[in-house]
């Protein structure tokens, strides 16, 4: 948030050779920077492999300093799915992650979706399911709901994601 108002931010990583490493640049605060941990834990602790690469994930724009864990979910996909050829451009995701890979609420998800939905901004949103009874109450979102990171990214590599997504009856 800046002010009243949500900005977007775009979430990108890199992979390259070298010393494998985990980086957050983009003005990320110390609760970005601990969601190196808990994403690292729930994709090994779910049979994911952790690329033995020199990831470098940016927070975009990079002069606005980002607080929260809500951000935990999308560098998590971008990680698990970083071989596969997958467009993240019409969805935005909002959750934290747990150790164990749980996704859990945080306390910014329905400020920062009401203001982007107000903004004419987002249209495809994915949360995790406890979020759902406070997002649905926002008109007009494709509302894609999820209790962990292994049907997060079962739903990026899913064609039919009518599986998870949420009816929103308040349109």
């Amino acid at each position: 948030l800046e002010g009243f108002e949500a900005i977007s931010v775009e979430v990108e990583a890199t992979f390259t050779n070298g010393l494998p490493s985990f980086s957050i640049v983009g003005l990320a605060n110390a609760s970005i920077q601990e969601s190196k941990d808990r994403i690292k834990s729930a994709l090994l602790t779910n049979d994911f492999k952790f690329p033995p690469k020199k990831i470098t994930i940016n927070l975009s724009p990079s002069e606005i300093i980002k607080t929260g864990s809500q951000f935990d979910i999308s560098i998590a996909l971008l990680i698990a799915l970083q071989k596969q050829n997958i467009d993240f451009e019409d969805f935005y995701v909002f959750g934290e992650v747990g150790l164990n890979g749980a996704l859990k609420d945080t306390k910014f998800i329905f400020v920062l979706i009401l203001s982007l939905a107000r903004q004419g901004i987002i249209k495809n949103v994915l949360i995790p399911k406890e979020s759902v009874k406070k997002i649905s109450v926002i008109p007009n979102l494709n509302i894609y709901a999820v209790d962990n990171l292994s049907q997060a990214i079962d739903l990026y590599l899913c064609k039919n994601k009518d599986i998870y997504k949420i009816k929103n009856t308040l349109l």
